[in-house]
């Protein structure tokens, strides 16, 4: 009862300050983006690249980047922006905003009511307001502002930035993923260790394998119970099209150690479906489809407590929210009618918008009786899923059986012709019929065991899915075929290669490798015969400690197979064939390993043994060069440059670079590989560095700068190993001209040892990220040449230059160039070697400032250093 008045409270709150938001003109904003950066915008509506651009607000003209946003509404008439800043001093206070278009809702206020919607039921939402948008001062209608979900997001709300993810897909419904690279297409990370998706991969894993006592016992320990359970009462009520499994963000929060669900995107809602058509029979839906589908959902209400509670937020919606999403509304409808009027480039005429608003208010009201006296229906559960032989022979039959309440239909489904390569192809799918009749190898009749033998003669697939659903539908898809045409879960199969029998026989576990953060199992073909793994699963410790071997996956007699829990990090470190997944659990010496089949029965295990010792590849990655103070003029901001000096291709997976701070770390993502003799350049500010090196290849953006006094730069492998360090200062012997003068400190040659101040020089200009440094100097000459630093310096009248010569050279000069790399003045000696040359200069005619001077030595560089002088 607390938690309904303060969230009626904090409603009130929030309707009041909308209201007051809106009740006032709508504010204007003016986009200015020269035409040619908009000609490449529609080139390209799908790429996400950012153009420089100018928000115009109240007379003041705002510096920003802007690009397309959006999914399929890109290619509409009207297009959605998203609008980043290098800072947050602009009229909204934040570095990043959506303009949204809404083209598809006529309406253009289901987002808006739905976040608001939110907002009263005291769950997280990003803060949605009204505004019209010229684009080079030419009218281009009315839009919503965004908040994006942000560092600024969560300070403004006063809780800690953790992980976040954004579902991206209906893959995304919180079940393991089959493939585990559809973790990255189902799951944007938006904060956390960059490929990493082993605390999604652990998570989902106990929602889809704990028993229900286990679930009860844990759940939670894992996510906040309460604030998703509202969030899905929210989504049964608004009939969510897309904000089930898509269009929300998976938040942990470090204060609590739990999951929340954010919202994200609510346009397909209140009768709308994607494409923003409206279904007035929606109304009548006691129940949200994409909601059934839903692993932690279908779950939650099995619960009796939480059902209860689901019921309790639905009927509060439904009673309490209502009146208020009814007023917000009429709010809305008087304040933006007149400016929705004159935008021609919305969708609909004035008749239609009119129409549209109606229509949405008489949903609500409608849906609100409906569920005025809401109870959610209660799954009558399946369990107990076995299958006698999950390795058959074509042409034989295998017995399956569940377990359920007596007096239902329970059927076990099979795919038929499902190509595994082709997403969202066509595919059959063949139900047979269980019984409880005491006649079909299922015990007693009408005792909650159900069986029936399949016969699988006249098959052609290799390969088949498996599942099993009851006559009231709510058991079906929730244990596996739900999407499998497009991006797989878990599932149960049965595997009809030849290859797939008598595996334990067979197979073998092999080496067991640890170091550092990595782990790694070999499995081994022991046998004359080609294996295949195809659905088995690779288990240590806890029951739901389950890894899909996913669909042809074979290993060839006498080969190995590697699973890693690091599998791109591994593929760079073993020269045999390494499993596509990550192991999302830990697993040590002594532990029991053990193999499973497709219904989760064990038929091989072994215990860990010690570790080997991993096979050596060592790279000669060096710091090549450095951008740590620019000047006024410069706008690329701190970044490093890294040079692979080895003769093979580096994998930099996992590797990382802090400064002199332990907490200021970038991780390197994971499939970086920097090519022989190649460049990785890792900024601090994407933006700003591609403005000043347009097109130069970069990686980034670390979060901290470094410190323009001198300090460490330390590179380490994915092992926590220092691959190299560089401690630099701004003060002699290290180069002055790096120090806010415009250039970066480069190193002259790469295998000269970059600890010394006296191998590096400042670059000519602003420097070479991704090129060959401009000081570069052949590493053995300056090993017999040496330049000496000038003296006095600085200086007034003159100074004496000092250089070393321990061979002959036919052409010997000191070049003298500005800090922009323009020659000033040119010294020529008399050909000779092996002696020590002494010069003294006195500049005409030169300003004060720092400059270079260059050994030059038969027309190539021998050494490069700075001066100050003062006139």
């Amino acid at each position: 009862m607390f938690l309904i008045k303060r969230s009626l409270i904090y409603s009130i709150f929030i309707f009041f300050i909308y209201t007051l938001a809106i009740a006032v003109e709508l504010p204007v904003y003016n986009l200015l983006i020269e035409q040619s950066w908009v000609d490449k915008l529609n080139e390209d509506v799908l790429a996400d690249v950012y153009c420089p651009a100018i928000i115009q607000h109240n007379g003041i003209d705002y510096e920003c980047t802007a690009r397309y946003r959006g999914g399929t509404a890109r290619w509409l008439k009207k297009k959605s922006w998203r609008i980043r800043f290098e800072d947050t001093l602009n009229p909204f206070g934040v570095k990043d905003i959506n303009f949204n278009c809404e083209y598809r809702d006529t309406s253009l206020m289901r987002n808006y009511i739905s976040m608001r919607l939110y907002d009263y039921m005291g769950l997280h939402a990003p803060v949605i307001d009204y505004a019209r948008m010229d684009i080079n001062g030419k009218y281009n209608g009315v839009f919503n502002t965004l908040e994006v979900v942000d560092d600024a997001f969560f300070n403004k709300r006063g809780i800690p930035k953790g992980p976040f993810y954004k579902a991206k897909s209906h893959c995304a419904d919180m079940s393991p993923i089959a493939v585990f690279d559809n973790y990255h297409t189902a799951w944007e990370m938006k904060e956390g260790l960059a490929g990493n998706y082993s605390d999604l991969q652990s998570m989902f894993s106990k929602f889809w394998f704990f028993t229900d006592k286990d679930f009860r016992n844990n759940i939670e320990n894992l996510i906040d119970v309460d604030k998703t359970i509202r969030y899905f009462a929210i989504v049964l009520f608004n009939l969510g099209a897309d904000n089930v499994s898509v269009n929300l963000y998976l938040y942990k929060n470090p204060a609590t150690g739990l999951y929340e669900i954010l919202p994200w995107d609510n346009d397909a809602t209140f009768g709308n479906d994607w494409s923003g058509t409206f279904h007035e029979n929606y109304v009548e839906k006691l129940e949200n489809s994409n909601l059934n589908y839903h692993n932690l959902y279908r779950r939650l209400i099995e619960i009796p407590e939480y059902r209860g509670k689901f019921d309790n937020y639905v009927r509060q919606i439904a009673s309490e929210a209502v009146p208020f999403i009814i007023r917000t509304i009429d709010s809305l409808d008087k304040e933006i009618e007149e400016e929705i009027e004159e935008d021609i480039t919305r969708q609909g005429d004035d008749e239609a918008y009119e129409r549209a608003v109606n229509d949405l208010k008489g949903f609500i009201l409608e849906r609100a009786e409906l569920l005025a006296g809401y109870n959610v229906r209660q799954a009558q559960g399946i369990t107990d899923f076995t299958c006698s032989n999950p390795n058959p022979e074509l042409g034989s039959e295998v017995l399956f059986s569940v377990r359920s309440l007596p007096g239902k239909e329970v059927f076990v489904n099979r795919s038929s012709g499902l190509d595994f390569t082709v997403l969202y192809d066509s595919y059959d799918l063949e139900s047979f019929l269980l019984y409880d009749d005491g006649e079909h190898d299922d015990g007693e009749k009408d005792d909650g065991l159900y069986a029936a033998k399949v016969s699988f003669s006249g098959v052609s697939d290799s390969l088949m899915m498996i599942c099993f659903s009851g006559d009231d539908g709510y058991d079906y898809p929730g244990n596996g075929l739900h999407l499998i045409n497009s991006f797989r879960h878990y599932s149960y199969a049965v595997n009809l290669m030849p290859q797939s029998r008598n595996l334990k026989d067979k197979l073998s576990f092999g080496k067991y490798y640890s170091k550092g953060g990595l782990k790694c199992i070999e499995l081994k073909n022991i046998s004359n015969d080609t294996i295949d793994l195809s659905y088995t699963y690779f288990n240590s410790g806890d029951y739901w400690q389950n890894l899909l071997i996913t669909e042809n996956t074979r290993i060839f007699p006498g080969a190995k197979l590697l699973l890693s829990n690091d599998y791109m990090l591994a593929e760079n470190i073993f020269d045999f064939p390494v499993y596509h997944a990550n192991i999302f659990f830990d697993f040590k010496t002594g532990d029991s390993l053990r193999m499973k089949n497709s219904f989760f029965q064990k038929f091989f295990s072994r215990v860990c043994p010690e570790p080997s010792p991993l096979p050596e590849r060592d790279y000669n990655i060096v710091i090549n060069e450095i951008n740590y103070n620019s000047a006024n003029n410069s706008e690329s901001g701190d970044w490093i440059e890294l040079y692979n000096n080895s003769g093979e291709e580096a994998d930099l997976s996992g590797f990382y670079f802090r400064d002199s701070e332990e907490s200021h770390r970038f991780i390197i993502p994971s499939g970086t590989i920097i090519q022989p003799g190649s460049y990785l350049v890792i900024v601090n500010d994407s933006a700003a560095f591609s403005t000043e090196f347009n097109g130069v290849a970069n990686i980034g953006c670390f979060d901290f700068g470094l410190n323009g006094g001198g300090e460490e730069v330390i590179l380490f492998n994915s092992f926590n190993e220092i691959v190299d360090e560089v401690k630099y200062d701004d003060k002699h012997p290290w180069p002055s001209g790096a120090d806010g003068m415009g250039h970066s400190l480069e190193l002259i040659n790469p295998d000269m040892d970059n600890k010394l101040a006296g191998s590096w020089a400042a670059s000519v200009g602003k420097g070479t990220p991704g090129f060959v440094n401009s000081r570069l100097a052949n590493i053995d000459s300056v090993a017999s040449t040496l330049l000496l630093q000038n003296y006095p310096n600085p200086f007034y009248r003159s100074t004496v230059f000092v250089f070393q010569l321990n061979e002959e050279y036919s052409d010997i000069r000191i070049k003298i160039m500005d800090m922009q790399g323009h020659d000033v003045d040119e010294i020529v000696f008399q050909p000779g070697g092996n002696k020590v040359c002494q010069y003294q200069w006195s500049p005409a005619g030169l300003a004060s400032g720092a400059y270079f001077y260059r050994l030059i030595l038969d027309g190539k560089i021998y050494g490069t250093k700075t001066f100050i002088y003062y006139n």
